[in-house]
């Protein structure tokens, strides 16, 4: 994995203004859509965020203007929800035009 100072260099060179990243999330039982409301009040780079059924409770999507806002919303909003229990977070390569 990438480090973040070699992220963004690689991202300024290739012109990438926004990063997407999608946000896995597992909850304890019965909390999923209360962590979803919860995230969602506490920042602007959702984009999208539902409560679901399968191998995660819940699913955000996420644009931030560099991976240390994504990191930022990660590990302190998300993952200091006592009521989320693992997050796996995927970024999104898709190149995006200045």
């Amino acid at each position: 994995m990438l480090n973040n100072l070699k992220a963004k260099c690689i991202f300024d060179i290739i012109g990438w203004k926004t990063m997407k990243a999608y946000i896995s999330v597992e909850t304890k039982p019965g909390t999923a859509i209360k962590v979803v409301k919860q995230v969602k009040e506490k920042t602007a780079h959702i984009v999208s965020a539902d409560a679901i059924f399968g191998r995660f409770d819940a699913i955000f999507v996420v644009e931030a203007p560099s991976l240390d806002d994504i990191d930022r919303l990660v590990y302190t909003i998300i993952q200091l929800d006592p009521d989320v229990t693992r997050t796996e977070t995927s970024i999104v390569l898709e190149l995006r035009q200045p």
